[in-house]
């Protein structure tokens, strides 16, 4: 693989609210993949799969000032994505977490997106923000996953290049320090000036089409991938000594696998998750101020991963919490 790529921008101010920044990066990607067969005979010709391509990636971002702290944003990207070189390889690897066969295309390709967005920001100061906007993503030749069928029964997963697909979608996200409820109620506890909250929300909503010749159950879905919802939250407060953080989050549902032969695509489920991290630097205590313990929970409500075929659940299974303490010791000069 060799990736080689340039970037020209240009930045300037205009009506004395206004600031543009434009942009191309020129990119040009070569991937030449090579697959041979395991104990084959020698001089056997390997399957070569791969792609040699020159592209141009140019950007555009508009920003109106409202205010000192406030602006409206619009920008305009083109980019791509790349598939892994597993994914390009005629060869069939097994992944040992999900315990699923997957099989390589040969003639995939890169996908080329186009992206529009629109976006409010507020910065009330410099350690706060609310921001929300809409965005769009048209995708060419968007990878996705779909079953392959293996002769005597049963079935791979495999990579193909839909024709088209676009996202559409609209987001929330939030930064702020809870002392701004001192102001508010004109009065309170100065702990809140050490406490804050954050969190985003997105909705989504996905289309690919796959035209031709196809065993697609449904030429025309979601594409894979992209939930409907995300919602993540935290809270945080930060003391002398004492730093405590929770987050707390859900992934809406997901289709993960489009069915074939008029079998239903496969969807991920919605699932939440919990968790915590605490540290400790004893200040107070001067011999054992370069110490700092930590601690981390992941996955505290240890909700259940279940993949859905239709009206079959195809895989459930827990991960179980997960947890680490670390012990961090300051020397001068350089951290251990």
């Amino acid at each position: 693989v060799e990736i080689i790529g340039g970037y020209g921008q240009l930045d300037f101010e205009m009506l004395e609210r206004l600031r543009v920044v434009a942009g191309i990066r020129l990119e040009d990607a070569k991937f030449d993949v090579q697959t041979f067969e395991a104990g084959g005979a020698a001089g056997a010709i390997p399957v070569e799969s791969g792609f040699d391509q020159q592209k141009g990636l140019p950007s555009l971002v508009a920003s109106w000032f409202l205010s000192e702290n406030s602006q409206i944003r619009a920008g305009l990207t083109r980019s791509l994505s790349y598939p892994a070189t597993v994914e390009i390889s005629n060869t069939i690897f097994v992944d040992t977490e999900e315990a699923e066969r997957f099989q390589g295309n040969p003639l995939l390709g890169p996908a080329i997106i186009d992206s529009a967005d629109l976006r409010w920001e507020w910065y009330p100061n410099s350690d706060e923000a609310l921001t929300a906007g809409v965005f769009y993503k048209d995708f060419t030749d968007p990878i996705e996953r779909s079953f392959s069928p293996i002769a005597g029964g049963g079935q791979t997963i495999t990579f193909i290049n839909a024709d088209k697909g676009n996202v559409i979608g609209v987001e929330v996200n939030s930064y702020f320090s809870l002392g701004r409820l001192i102001d508010i109620m004109d009065g309170g506890p100065d702990w809140l000036n050490n406490m804050h909250f954050g969190g985003n929300l997105a909705w989504q909503d996905s289309e690919v089409e796959i035209t031709g010749a196809t065993i697609s159950t449904n030429p025309t879905r979601r594409m894979t991938g992209q939930p409907d919802t995300l919602f993540n939250l935290q809270f945080g407060y930060t003391g002398i000594d004492h730093v405590v953080s929770a987050k707390f989050g859900r992934v809406g549902k997901r289709l993960i696998t489009a069915g074939i032969q008029g079998l239903p695509d496969e969807y991920l489920q919605p699932r939440l998750d919990l968790g915590m991290k605490w540290s400790w630097s004893p200040s107070a205590y001067p011999m054992l101020e370069p110490l700092t313990i930590s601690l981390e929970l992941e996955n505290l409500l240890n909700d259940k991963y279940e993949r859905t075929q239709g009206e079959f659940v195809t895989r459930g299974y827990k991960t179980g919490i997960t947890g680490s303490l670390s012990l961090k010791w300051r020397f001068d000069g350089f951290d251990q």
